[in-house]
């Protein structure tokens, strides 16, 4: 199932996926049941778009109230907070990634973190082939390899070292941007909602129609900036077509009017000054 997002940060809306809980599920026996489907809820996933954190507390509190096991998908978010603490400690768990775009990166692969001893102990047993004992081999059920190489993860602690400079750098470039598109008045850039501190890992402007993000993407790629849609949502791909949804008109929306500008930790304020006079030109 999936619900509709905030329009303002393009995170899950708290107060969507409240009404939709209470009008398709009932709660019996500590689990949240479909009433359509009678199928249990195992978890609600909500993550952090571009690294702008979702109303998190909000989110995890409706889901407490359904009995809904929250896995935060903090992905994009490393480094953001809400309301002073990290993105990623909300969740039972959080997943963070280190892919090669994210705002630090391994070279591929990521981290399950959690204040839950039992479950992140049983994360690492299973990600470690579940080897009960590493002398005989002996594993006690099926396990994978997951864990991150040693090499891998050497680089992402010399990343770690990096993070507050990254982090401060995308910051400077976001307010760059939001000074440059102020006067626009069919433009907005995505922000940081109140109370939260975004690591401003992807910028992204809003169009006032899809006919003009359309434009202004094909006008930036005529000079030499890329610019690209944003990824499909879930419920449009074609294994979740047939998953029932509410309205999900915002994240429609969103997906028609905004694209994603540059947002390199390593973009020049000149190549930012540049790219908003592109992008409101008459």
């Amino acid at each position: 199932r999936f619900a509709d997002v905030d329009e303002s940060h393009l995170g899950l809306d708290p107060d969507k996926l409240d009404l939709w809980l209470s009008a398709n599920t009932r709660v019996r026996g500590g689990s949240c049941r479909v009433k359509a489907t009678g199928r249990r809820i195992a978890a609600c996933v909500p993550m952090h778009a571009f690294g702008h954190p979702a109303r998190i507390d909000r989110i995890t509190k409706v889901c407490r109230r359904y009995a809904i096991p929250v896995v935060e998908d903090a992905a994009e978010s490393l480094g953001s907070s809400y309301r002073g603490r990290a993105a990623g400690a909300f969740g039972a768990p959080g997943c963070l990634s280190f892919n090669g775009n994210k705002i630090l990166t391994t070279g591929g692969g990521g981290m399950v973190v959690g204040d839950d001893a039992v479950l992140t102990a049983r994360v690492k047993h299973l990600s470690t082939q579940a080897k009960k004992d590493p002398a005989t081999y002996l594993h006690d059920e099926v396990g994978y390899n997951y864990r991150l190489p040693n090499v891998n993860a050497a680089l992402g602690c010399a990343q770690m070292e990096q993070l507050d400079g990254f982090l401060a750098k995308k910051r400077l470039i976001a307010e760059r941007y939001r000074r440059g598109l102020a006067g626009a008045a069919d433009l907005a850039l995505i922000w940081e909602p109140e109370g939260a501190r975004s690591n401003f890992w992807l910028n992204t402007v809003r169009a006032a129609t899809p006919k003009r993000a359309v434009q202004l993407r094909e006008r930036m790629c005529a000079e030499g900036f890329e610019a690209r849609p944003l990824w499909t949502p879930c419920h449009r791909q074609p294994m979740f077509e047939k998953l029932a949804t509410g309205s999900l008109d915002a994240g429609d929306r969103a997906w028609r009017t905004c694209f994603n500008v540059p947002s390199s930790s390593d973009l020049s304020l000149k190549n930012v000054d540049a790219i908003c006079r592109l992008l409101t030109e008459k």
